[in-house]
């Protein structure tokens, strides 16, 4: 038999690597395996007599954590504190044993299987048939023939290591004696087994972790749904209330209240810098006097007079929880005062027992965890003190189970059962009772910025300065901000509530652009308030008005005068194709759309005439009132008129958060509760129409038979089915509907006026309130209206409503027509705004331009100016209730002078017609 070729070395070196491998390692299995088997019934039977002892509501703990198999997973046996069997000793030191002599063999045969490795590489590499060794270099044969001779030689080593291994090293020692070991020192050993010694070392305990969690979140869980717990929220939502209505209070407070307080023109001046002394607290000392100045003196006299201001209103500041601003945390209140209300005294007492030994099972966990942070520690603890641990561990699962059980009797008292509009009703009956529970809880008794949109949009808006010379309003704070959005965003949608001002926002945007030159402002609208525009700029701009309507020759007129002069055009849906087709190009520097939501389609011809016309302006802006947050597709369609792609965006991420934020440089809505602080509670909306050729012939009619025929004179405005006024009202009461308002339509005229509204209106009262009800059946068509959702209309003859009647469910009032005596209007008003109403109470005087209602307005009434839209509560309510009636002229008197004064005006019309022919 010759030597080895490469084949046989090849086998070799792998049983080499094998060999060295399991030397190195000390590997062996089958004790191992034997070994695991000990270890792992030793850890079931310790889990199993661990896992009896836990009380069930705390085993539920951890089974909404970890499965059984888990559980068992992570838990660390306590070995070195149990009794070790005979057979768990014979394995651990037949381990101990065998691995001892393997690193004797280890170190003896150490060189030999080293140069034997060698020489079997050599051979692999190097050894070739007979044929090609006649090629090979003399001295490559040689080292090869030593190779071989010398593996020949010693490869019987690796039989006699594999067989030691496999029938010695790996088998139950029969005998310890030439151990030189002790089980004291050693028995350590016997975690190996269980898991890696040094990672274990650091872990956090799982089952500790677990019921601290769990103690963390009880503590939390009943710290908020407690009776103190709700106690604590009444008590923050209330500071924040405080702080909300303080900061209003100084916003709102006009800056001429400090100048008063300081009599020195040079500060006087400075202070003209502010709107409002919440301006003025914000600064420092040092602001004041670097930014104006001012010496630090002047400087300090006007942040005490400001001090001495806040102190006063901080004294007195008291929120109102107002129907019509019940929402949010004002709505949170009320739930958590009727929860508190009705809350169990025993349960409250329970729930802060339980809270106390929660507490302090988090102290004696942490002890615990002091003495052993986990259950692998306790190994390397004396007897006495594991001894302790175990019973402070168990003491910890004792006193958790009592608390879990007291826990679950508890029940929820935080939900009062009701709805929002269930705790408003109880609000509404019982208000007393609530702000008894404020002042017991809280112990304080009596004595603009968006919020929806994003802070970088709010500061650029903010900082954008607007021209307003010739502008004869003052803006509210949300309505410059308005303005100010429109102008820089370039394109927008005004979405604001009826009633905020958006004509006046618009125009603001045209004087500003007007004084920079740029010059020409199309409005387009609704035929219905096309004269209420024409009105609005001539009150409140300085720029010149042009309409687009009527006979050829006017409307091309006027268009003429329009281009060549500029100012503002305005012109009604109908006439904006006839516009566009009579001229190739129309310069328009700034387009606003009225009533936009009237052109949400953009397949109908009225939306595409109107794109059509204002398509290429640097400015546009789309203003409804109509809410849009819910007609997603509709906002979509009016923001295409806009942009385009930005349009695209926003219909392709309906679903994404980040809409709002999206839509935010193109659409802003105010609704009149977000910016009560800068409405009256009772406001005047003046809206103005005009004849259509049949009612115009009714009214010329109605003249002509003189004072007889004043009484059709005032209703002439409503023979039409196209009546402006119809269509105004309609849309006030469809407005009031989508925001959940009610509306109450006053009229002297039940049979001409009321009965045809009757027949055009939505969501009415069950009858008419008028004088052929008596009073029981009127009361309960109010109680009715008042209580049903669905009924948002009341329709009330002036003189039958005007006295004796409560209304206060409704708080928008139309007056169809004007009145001889005001206090007939205001004793009509005054059914809805009066004590109990907790709504911002909204006024619209329908008028009919160069009718019998402009007269009466001019003769009987006082001027619009003294009853302000936008004017102050306190100063509304004395300015429009305290018309006395001795200070009106004699009725029969009154209607001559009335009569007259159209007579004449309609003969001088007619005069210059004539002359025109």
């Amino acid at each position: 038999m010759g030597l080895m070729d490469k084949f046989e070395a090849k086998k070799l070196l792998q049983k080499l690597d094998t060999i060295q491998n399991f030397l190195s390692e000390k590997d062996l299995p089958r004790l191992e395996r034997k070994l695991d088997a000990e270890a792992d019934n030793l850890k079931r039977n310790m889990f199993d007599d661990w896992l009896r002892s836990i009380p069930k509501s705390v085993k539920e703990i951890f089974y909404g954590k970890l499965t059984y198999d888990q559980l068992y997973s992570k838990f660390f046996p306590s070995v070195l504190h149990s009794s070790f069997s005979k057979n768990e000793i014979v394995l651990v030191f037949s381990i101990l044993k065998s691995r001892n002599k393997m690193e004797q063999y280890q170190l003896k045969y150490s060189e030999k299987l080293s140069n034997l490795k060698v020489c079997l590489q050599f051979i692999k590499e190097n050894d070739r048939s007979k044929f090609l060794s006649i090629f090979q270099n003399h001295d490559i044969k040689q080292k090869l023939l030593k190779a071989k001779e010398f593996a020949e030689e010693n490869k019987n080593v690796l039989s006699n290591i594999q067989y030691k291994r496999e029938n010695e090293w790996d088998e139950i020692a029969e005998s310890f004696e030439d151990l030189d070991i002790s089980l004291k020192n050693k028995r350590f050993e016997y975690l190996n087994p269980f898991v890696n010694l040094d990672t274990e070392k650091s872990k956090e305990d799982i089952i500790f972790k677990i019921i601290r969690d769990f103690l963390k979140n009880k503590i939390l869980f009943l710290s908020e749904q407690s009776r103190n717990g709700v106690e604590e929220s009444i008590r923050g939502i209330w500071k924040n209330l405080k702080e909300e209505e303080l900061s209003n209070q100084l916003n709102s407070l006009p800056i001429e209240m400090l100048k008063k307080q300081i009599d020195n023109e040079q500060i006087g001046d400075v202070l003209d810098n502010f709107d409002n002394v919440g301006q003025v607290i914000s600064l420092s000392l040092a602001e004041v006097s670097e930014r104006y100045g001012l010496n630090m003196q002047q400087s300090a006299e006007i942040l005490k007079q400001s001090k001495e201001i806040l102190n006063d209103l901080k004294s007195n500041v008291y929120p109102k929880l107002t129907l019509d601003k019940l929402k949010g945390q004002r709505l949170q209140l009320l739930h958590l005062l009727n929860a508190y209300k009705n809350y169990p005294d025993e349960q409250a007492i329970e729930e802060k027992v339980v809270i106390e030994n929660y507490r302090k099972l988090e102290e004696k966990l942490g002890n615990l965890e002091d003495i052993a942070p986990n259950r692998y520690l306790t190994n390397f603890i004396d007897s006495i003190t594991f001894k302790y641990w175990c019973e402070s561990e168990a003491e910890i699962y004792r006193i958790l189970d009592g608390c879990i059980q007291v826990n679950s009797t508890f029940r929820d008292c935080l939900n009062d059962n009701l709805n929002d509009q269930e705790i408003k009703a109880l609000f509404e009956k019982d208000s007393a009772t609530f702000y008894a529970l404020i002042e017991e809880i809280t112990g304080n008794k009596k004595s603009y910025n968006p919020s929806d949109l994003p802070d970088y949009i709010v500061h650029e808006v903010q900082k954008t300065k607007l021209n307003l010379k010739g502008f004869k309003a003052h803006l509210r704070s949300y309505q410059a901000f308005g303005s100010k959005y429109i102008f820089y965003f370039q394109r927008t949608l005004l979405g604001d509530e009826m009633g905020l001002g958006k004509t006046i926002q618009a125009l603001a945007v045209a004087t500003h652009l007007s004084n920079q030159g740029q010059t020409h402002c199309l409005v387009i609208s609704p035929l219905s308030v096309l004269e209420n525009w024409k009105r609005e700029i001539e009150k409140w701009t300085n720029i010149k008005c042009f309409v687009f309507r009527g006979d050829k020759a006017i409307k091309e007129q006027n268009l003429s005068k329009w281009e060549e002069s500029g100012g503002i055009l305005l012109t009604n849906y109908s006439h904006c194709r006839i516009l566009k087709e009579s001229r190739k190009n129309i310069d328009i520097d700034f387009a606003i759309v009225d009533e936009a939501h009237l052109i949400k389609n953009p397949a109908t011809k009225r939306s595409k005439n109107v794109n059509a016309l204002i398509k290429n302006c640097k400015y546009k802006l789309l203003m409804t009132g109509t809410a849009l947050e819910n007609r997603l597709d509709e906002m979509i369609n009016l923001i295409d008129f806009l942009n385009e792609s930005l349009a695209e965006k926003v219909a392709n991420n309906l679903n994404n958060k980040t809409y709002k934020t999206d839509i935010a440089q193109v659409y802003l809505r105010r609704k009149r509760k977000e910016v009560l602080h800068e409405l009256p509670a009772l406001g005047l909306t003046t809206m103005w129409s005009t004849f259509n050729e049949k009612e115009q012939d009714f009214y010329d009619q109605a003249v002509s038979e003189g004072i007889a025929g004043l009484m059709k004179m005032r209703r002439a405005a409503f023979i039409d089915e196209d009546s402006q006024k119809i269509e105004q009202i309609i849309n006030i009461c469809v407005d009031s509907h989508e925001n959940s308002e009610k509306v109450i339509v006053f009229s002297f005229f039940k049979n001409y006026v009321l009965k045809l509204l009757k027949k055009k209106l939505p969501f009415l009262a069950d009858d008419i309130i008028s004088g052929d009800l008596s009073s029981n059946q009127r009361q309960e068509v109010i109680d009715k209206f008042s209580e049903n959702p669905n009924q948002n209309v009341l329709l009330v003859q002036i003189d039958a409503g005007g006295f004796g009647l409560n209304i206060q469910a409704a708080n928008r009032v139309i007056l169809c027509e004007p009145q001889w005596k005001p206090s007939t209007e205001n004793q009509a008003i005054s059914r809805a705004y009066r004590m109990g109403q907790n709504r911002n109470v909204m006024v619209y005087r329908l008028l009919t331009k160069e009718s019998v209602d402009e007269t009466m307005m001019e003769i009987i009434h006082e001027k619009e100016d003294i009853f302000n839209t936008y004017a102050n509560d306190s100063v509304v309510a004395d300015a429009f209730m305290n018309n006395d009636s001795d200070k009106e002229e004699n009725e029969a008197v009154m209607k001559k002078k009335v009569f007259q004064i159209e007579r004449d005006r309609l003969e001088k019309k007619q005069e210059v017609v004539n002359v025109s022919e």
